[in-house]
């Protein structure tokens, strides 16, 4: 079993306003990637709320299957953000699965992917394009205190890309799909609307 974990404390400083409530067809940034996330099964989604929590609280005041937790420490990096969730939500017989709150390109598939080779293989399981390992990425429980205690922003890149661990990935092209700049928005709305989920700059940072 895992825990479902969208990251969603950033300030979204290249964006200029709060990203999560941006519109892409007829539903916002957040609402999309959750939708996807509780479309997996019915247990709740916890998301990870920071520098826009206000907001982003009252956006999802409606929305079922959710558990906003606020991080006061977003201002920190992801990597505190992750921290933040592995100390309120890790436990010794779940592992996490860590999603960011604009891969609004991911579908249940891909997720269930990472879920069903965590239930058979219980270690570090990641999605992979353009030769990166990034998140969506599920931990299991032994990685709870190296969570617990990272920092900065690049997140759990540093645990994904260590050479002593075993970790499983799988191809997944849509999670290079994110939203940075209003540029970028706008390329994902093309997408969406031309039903050409392609690779958009899928690159490794």
């Amino acid at each position: 079993m895992v825990t479902k974990v969208l990251l969603a404390a950033g300030e979204s400083s290249r964006f200029g306003q709060c990203k999560l409530v941006q519109q892409i067809c007829d539903k916002s940034v957040i609402e999309k990637t959750l939708q996807t996330l509780n479309s997996v099964n019915s247990e709740p989604t916890y998301v990870i709320s920071g520098a826009w929590h206000h907001k982003i609280s009252s956006h999802l005041e409606n929305v079922k299957n959710v558990k906003l937790l606020y991080n006061p420490q977003w201002h920190k990096g992801l990597g505190k953000s992750i921290a933040f969730a592995s100390k309120k939500l890790g436990r010794p017989d779940r592992g996490i699965l860590f999603v960011l709150a604009d891969q609004v390109a991911l579908t249940a598939d891909d997720l269930n992917k990472l879920i069903d080779g965590y239930t058979k293989y219980p270690t570090r399981w990641s999605a992979r394009f353009e030769h990166c390992l990034s998140v969506p990425a599920i931990f299991p429980p032994e990685d709870n205190e190296l969570l617990q205690n990272l920092t900065g922003k690049y997140g759990a890149k540093e645990l994904l890309r260590c050479n002593s661990s075993k970790i499983n990935s799988i191809d997944m092209f849509r999670a290079s799909i994110d939203i940075d700049t209003p540029e970028d928005l706008a390329k994902v709305r093309d997408l969406f609307e031309s039903g050409k989920l392609e690779i958009v700059d899928g690159q490794c940072d």
